[in-house]
């Protein structure tokens, strides 16, 4: 028998409140033995059971005020094991609106309700009202060029109404924030902007700061919006973060451009301590001493990392105009709090209401379902559908296969990988040792383009520790030299090694388009520091070594480099054929075709840069267009 058989339920009520409780009906078959009622993974609505028998159960249920809106299709009746029910209609929670009363605005809480129910009346008074409250919200820029641009396909509406809100808030502070969730098009969003400026203001130059490899996505993006190349110029952001850079005159080169924005602004700009946020505080006081205003549209999708700091740190170089707060109401301190980052950053943070009254006016934060719900008539977007692709190897490659996720994954030593390691073996050292053996077969599994990259570039690191290991004697002083040398504390003299390090790929390549979600660099300090560290234990590790334990280590060290070596020359053996067909990428581009051909988008997504990269050379031979 079927659990529906079991319990073949209905509901008296599919619409509840938050914040009330109400007596609901259950009616079935077999309801005499449920023990217990739940939504699963919701702790927000409470329900027990009053009375029941076979087939009716009689409950409350006590839905708490924090309830989100939110439509619940699934519900658990629990026996002796627990069953899984779909509803055959949702139940809809429906948050508790409260209106206030506002005594001093005559018909103010009667227009709302009219407007509640639908039946609009007189609602002039509670409009008039809100224009007085809030009246910069009503000062949107009215264009025609957007509506045409919606008209024509380029914009979705809510990038239109989106850039028109980025730029009114430019131009009470100076500076807005898109923070807007990952697919909803912050790029076109931005391109939008620049083009309701241009258009207003007229011949205008603008900057777009982003790192190279987005440089070709503007470019694609702006020209959609009708910009040509010279009406617009591209920054290379990596360039903020580096030493003796030109970065700082070439972006102010002819007094610099009136419109900046910013890709990806939380990388490195919400770290006070980063040197791309030293180099826009340099941008804004050179600004501030001849006397130039410009505007900043800053993109991101993660403006803060549970610090309220990062906020902070994101406005404090933008803030052109910080008179907006004083205009809008704001308490008159506010602006010396961004002009002043020693009494400023704790006072800001440790304020709630003021934090949260500065991010809603500042940023544009909105997500998918949130425009789904703001506009549920309108088909917006295609739904994301994620689905299983079977990937079957021929069974040699599954052999293969098979042997590398058991056999290399605790066998592979990588023992240029911090080498110190095998004069401490601390509990960090070995963690970092399994997390590399993981990305190791992260790899293998993106593909095998990006596998053999990892086998060439593992094997040249191991040959070129062999080689300095070799040149060293078996002593304390010995490994010690040859310890500095690899951490680059000292230089290599003795070798002839440049053909075989010119071409070596970087190590940190290796891993390339692979990032930390919330990591943030080190300080040079930080870094200082660590090096300082590292250097006094490889003194301290290699003092009073006694000759037999740095012969054990020397040769430790040398066997493993020649058990890497053979297992990785195992590894390309197992799959010498693989890397010249590669099955999964041939069986992936076959159902991109097909999903494309019948007229859909599909988004290729990948941890590692390369692995895209193969596929994008792999597809771009055939005439469909495709979305990386």
């Amino acid at each position: 028998m079927s659990i529906l058989e079991i319990f073949a339920v209905t509901i008296s009520f599919y619409q509840l409140r938050a914040g009330e409780n109400i007596i609901v009906t259950i009616t079935g078959n077999n309801l005499d033995n449920v023990s217990s009622i739940v939504f699963p993974d919701n702790e927000l609505i409470l329900i027990t059971i009053k009375q029941q028998d076979k087939t009716k159960i009689i409950t409350e249920f006590q839905v708490l005020p924090e309830h989100p809106h939110q439509q619940l299709t699934e519900i658990i009746l629990s026996t002796d094991k627990p069953y899984l029910l779909e509803l055959s209609q949702a139940i809809e929670i429906i948050q508790r609106i409260v209106i206030p009363e506002f005594p001093e605005i005559e018909g103010f809480k009667e227009a709302v309700e009219l407007i509640l129910q639908g039946r609009h009346g007189q609602p002039e008074d509670f409009i008039y009202w809100l224009a007085q409250q809030k009246p910069h919200l009503l000062r949107v820029e009215d264009s025609d060029l957007l509506v045409e641009l919606v008209n024509d396909g380029i914009l979705f509406e809510h990038q239109k109404s989106g850039s028109q809100h980025c730029y009114r808030i430019m131009q009470d502070f100076g500076v807005a924030v898109c923070a807007d969730a990952v697919g909803l098009g912050k790029t076109r969003l931005a391109s939008a902007v620049a083009k309701l400026y241009q258009y207003n203001q007229g011949q205008v130059r603008i900057a777009i700061i982003a790192a190279k490899k987005l440089h070709s996505n503007w470019e694609r993006e702006m020209r959609e919006l009708g910009f040509r190349k010279g009406d617009y110029e591209l920054y290379n952001k990596n360039l903020m973060s580096r030493k003796n850079s030109n970065f700082f005159d070439d972006f102010n080169r002819f007094g610099g451009a009136e419109l900046v924005i910013i890709d990806e602004v939380h990388e490195g700009i919400r770290n006070y301590n980063n040197r791309i946020h030293k180099t826009c505080l340099r941008i804004r006081q050179q600004d501030i001493v001849d006397n130039r205003q410009r505007y900043y549209l800053l993109l991101t999708a993660t403006p803060w990392n549970n610090r309220r700091e990062d906020i902070y740190n994101i406005l404090s170089p933008f803030l052109t105009r910080p008179e907006g707060f004083t205009d809008l109401g704001f308490p008159s301190e506010l602006s010396h709090w961004f002009s002043n980052r020693e009494i400023g950053v704790e006072n800001f943070t440790d304020n709630t209401p003021i934090f949260r009254n500065v991010y809603r006016e500042l940023f544009l934060q909105r997500t998918r379902k949130m425009l789904r719900d703001a506009t549920p008539d309108l088909n917006l977007y295609a739904k994301r559908i994620a689905e299983w692709l079977p990937v079957e190897f021929e069974t040699e490659t599954e052999t293969a296969l098979e042997q590398i996720f058991t056999q290399f994954e605790n066998s592979l030593f990588i023992p240029f990988a911090d080498p110190i390691r095998y004069f401490t073996d601390t509990v960090e050292q070995r963690s970092l040792l399994r997390n590399q053996r993981r990305m190791f077969l992260q790899r293998a599994e993106s593909s095998m383009y990006a596998l053999r990259r990892t086998i060439k570039n593992f094997s040249d690191r191991i040959i070129l520790l062999q080689r300095r290991l070799e040149s060293v004697t078996a002593n304390g002083e010995g490994l010690k030299q040859f310890l500095l040398l690899h951490y680059d504390f000292i230089t290599e003299n003795e070798l002839n090694q440049d053909e075989l390090e010119d071409n070596l790929l970087d190590f940190d390549n290796w891993e390339e388009g692979f990032e930390e979600d919330e990591g943030e660099e080190e300080t040079d300090n930080n870094q200082e520091d660590s090096r300082q560290q590292l250097k006094t234990s490889i003194n301290l590790v290699t003092h009073n070594l006694t000759d037999e334990r740095a012969i054990d280590i020397y040769q430790r060290m040398l066997t493993d480099c020649d058990s890497d070596l053979e297992q990785l020359r195992e590894i390309e053996s197992l799959l010498k054929d693989e890397f010249i067909t590669d099955h999964k990428r041939e069986i992936v581009t076959a159902k991109v075709r097909e999903l494309v051909k019948s007229g859909h988008k599909v988004l290729l997504i990948s941890t590692f840069a390369d692995t895209v990269i193969d596929y994008y050379r792999y597809m771009a031979q055939d005439t469909i267009d495709y979305y990386f």
